[in-house]
């Protein structure tokens, strides 16, 4: 008598399955509104430039203020300029994404 192999299921490919069917479901209703497209992509280029260029000055200033405690480097003067105007720009970008979250067509 031949011996029947048992077909397995790997449980947590069904759960994955559900869960990917769930989230595609969710993000392409979510996704259906432009205002929350641009809303989600102006948040996210504002994090890009803390991330990207406004933290890693932020650390150079550090340390270059811990070597130098009595003369302040040119190289810092010309650091806080880049960051005042990337800082200014991170800081406004989000300012729209906030008014077509009030003012969303529905």
């Amino acid at each position: 008598m031949a011996r029947q192999r048992a077909c397995r299921v790997n449980p947590t490919s069904n759960i994955r399955a559900t869960i990917e069917y769930k989230t595609r479901s969710k993000w392409n209703d979510v996704l259906a509104n432009d205002w929350i497209v641009w809303s989600y992509a102006l948040f996210a280029l504002s994090g890009l430039l803390w991330i990207v260029i406004l933290v890693p000055i932020q650390v150079k200033q550090a340390r270059m203020l811990k070597v130098a405690i009595n003369n302040v480097p040119d190289e810092y003067h010309r650091l806080d300029k880049i960051w005042s105007v990337v800082g200014t720009i991170a800081i406004l970008i989000p300012i729209p994404a906030i008014w077509m979250m009030i003012a969303k067509s529905t």
